[in-house]
């Protein structure tokens, strides 16, 4: 009873992030950029590699500014499939855990 009718089968998310991680070396950066954002959307171990890998994305795009409550502001390289690719993996991590916890926990009685 402690499933959800929702999720992919197990081989269908693999082919799909596989075939979504294929695309982490196209040469367009917003193609890998999207690619990070949809692997991120996945929650799927088997693409740690390519968001590891588009994590030291080398694609800057200008720069972002920022400014801190007393005025300051501060400038800094923009790496959008950098970033794109470290949330991933944050939000990857996290959804680890919980699979981890709820695999830990007895089954929940109806």
């Amino acid at each position: 009873m402690n499933t959800c009718e929702t999720r992919l089968d197990t081989r269908a998310l693999t082919a799909t992030v596989v075939r979504i991680a294929a695309m982490a070396g196209d040469a367009d950066p917003k193609i890998r950029e999207s690619v990070a954002q949809a692997l991120s959307r996945m929650a799927s171990s088997r693409a740690r590699a390519a968001l590891e890998n588009l994590a030291r994305d080398r694609f800057e795009a200008g720069t972002t500014c920022t400014a801190t409550d007393d005025g300051k502001e501060t400038c800094e390289p923009a790496f959008p499939v950098r970033s794109a690719a470290k949330e991933a993996l944050k939000e990857l991590t996290e959804a680890e855990g919980r699979r981890r916890k709820q695999a830990s926990e007895p089954p929940k009685r109806r």
